[in-house]
């Protein structure tokens, strides 16, 4: 094969490496864009349903960002409990048992959610903890 047919060839593969790596980039960006707004739009629906109230009664609190499955993590009277997103403002309360966890759903949106997430709160510290 002659140099400029080698040459041209070496740099069509170079032109499409790059445009591959730009759109894989720019899907990346997309991605954690939309990853970023998901989980704005859930920890606002949190403090929204709940109130800073509650959350601020639940002593600290810890941020699981995951795309889709962003999480607040805290403990009371030493036992942990985990709110996290199923979807949007879906929320699971997962409550931990001697025998893995029991789940309470509740729709953060809804004008019940506070009251939703205090009782299943409520029933689970009124069980002793399983070991």
């Amino acid at each position: 094969m002659d140099d400029k047919l080698t040459n041209l060839i070496s740099g069509a593969n170079t032109r499409l490496q790059n445009v591959e790596a730009e759109r894989t980039n720019a899907m990346r960006q997309r991605d954690n864009e939309m990853a970023a707004k998901d989980r704005a739009k859930f920890y606002a629906a949190l403090q929204s349903g709940l109130g800073p109230d509650i959350l601020a009664s639940l002593g600290p609190l810890t941020y699981k960002d995951e795309f889709l499955a962003n999480a607040v993590h805290f403990a009371v009277d030493g036992r942990p409990f985990k709110v996290q997103q199923v979807t949007g403002s879906l929320a699971n309360l997962e409550i931990p048992t001697g025998s893995g966890r029991m789940l309470a759903q509740f729709q953060l949106q809804s004008p019940d959610a506070k009251d939703r997430f205090l009782e299943a709160l409520g029933k689970a510290l009124s069980k002793p903890e399983s070991t």
